[in-house]
């Protein structure tokens, strides 16, 4: 373990109020396996998400009331990366705040402005595409973005929970974008730590 993961394994352990042993500590490699073993240190193993779904309720009153979002729709189809209003909007009916996701820039066509953002991209560039989020990995990165908020450390009681909460502290710490972070994401050489 390099010193970002190490500082991420405090803050995780510091958050849950639990100690990891050094050799659990090896063993942990992806934001699944970190999840695995917070869940077994607080001897959690209900998956419940009443928490997603809490959510989930709420945005949908948001955007329009009365509509039925599935879990794989893709979200940008009820919400557009360029409309900030909206995003303020359902912020404010929401009392949470969303997540912005992390767009390549675009420039003119003069060559400083191409050389920028050919710069920009390459250091700031999402491994995803804002048009492919899912409305369950939106609803996710919503919670990890309030986590502080959602969750008592103390009164976590399911697997979903754990979740959220290491999602939010990751990209605290890392610096990552929330829709960067999924469970198979390894802390090293998919999220960028040391």
């Amino acid at each position: 373990m390099g010193l970002d993961t190490v500082e991420l394994l405090t803050a995780i352990e510091t958050y849950f109020n639990i100690s990891i042993t050094n050799k659990d500590a090896e063993q942990i490699t992806t934001v699944d396996s970190m999840a695995s073993a917070v869940a077994k240190y607080l001897d959690i193993v209900n998956a419940d998400s009443v928490l997603y779904s809490k959510v989930l309720e709420s945005f949908c009153h948001s955007i329009g009331g009365n509509i039925n979002l599935l879990p794989k729709q893709n979200i940008a189809d009820y919400l557009s990366i360029e409309d900030a209003e909206k995003w303020q909007q359902i912020e404010q009916a929401m009392g949470l705040q969303l997540p912005r996701p992390c767009v390549p820039r675009k420039y003119s066509n003069k060559i400083g402005d191409m050389l920028l953002n050919l710069f920009v991209n390459m250091v700031k560039s999402p491994s995803y595409n804002w048009q492919s989020i899912t409305v369950r990995q939106f609803i996710t990165a919503v919670c990890a973005n309030n986590y502080q908020k959602l969750l008592q450390p103390n009164a976590i009681t399911t697997t979903y929970e754990i979740y959220i909460a290491l999602v939010g502290i990751t990209a605290h710490h890392a610096g990552v974008d929330y829709y960067e972070i999924s469970p198979n994401k390894w802390f090293t050489s998919d999220l960028g730590m040391d």
